[in-house]
């Protein structure tokens, strides 16, 4: 709200100012941040959507955040990065990747698991590694690659199975 004419005004469409009953000036109302819907249209009142929502695109309600997206103290829901998920709507964080597991993608809903053959040490992976010679990662979700038995040898890459080659 501001003053115009002597008398306080609502300001303009998706524009607020939450600072001030009734400011001297339109200056003072600004573009509201998604976080902010109408709580009455005809005085301007504005109530501020909870973490993990934004407001709908009328600013009339809060809406949740999609799958693959979260809000905290920001201003708008925002994408999950690549090594991290929101596997729900309305996530306040996203979730990150174990050892294991790897996520590639903006927005990813889960991590996929490391195939066999493949492995992945570190938390936020985004890509799993190939085993070197001499050791194979038998079974999905590898956060390490297994060393080869004493007397045998394996290409390691993409070796799924014990090693069988002899020395």
């Amino acid at each position: 709200m501001y003053y115009d004419d002597g008398k306080c005004t609502r300001c303009p469409d998706n524009s607020m100012n939450i600072f001030n009953p009734c400011a001297t000036d339109i200056s003072a109302c600004y573009g509201a941040p998604l976080v902010y819907y109408y709580t009455n249209f005809n005085n301007n009142s504005w109530g501020r959507c909870p973490s993990g929502y934004q407001s709908d695109n009328s600013r009339t309600s809060c809406t949740a955040c999609p799958s693959g997206k979260m809000r905290n103290l920001e201003d708008s829901c925002n994408n999950c990065f690549p090594g991290t998920y929101a596997s729900s709507e309305a996530q306040t964080a996203c979730s990150i990747c174990l050892p294991g597991q790897f996520s590639n993608n903006m927005s990813a809903v889960r991590c996929d698991m490391c195939p066999s053959g493949k492995y992945s040490p570190q938390y936020r992976a985004t890509t799993c590694l190939d085993c070197v010679a001499g050791t194979y990662a038998s079974s999905l979700s590898s956060s390490t690659c297994v060393l080869c038995d004493e007397g045998t040898y394996g290409t390691g890459m993409s070796q799924t199975s014990r090693c069988t080659l002899t020395c």
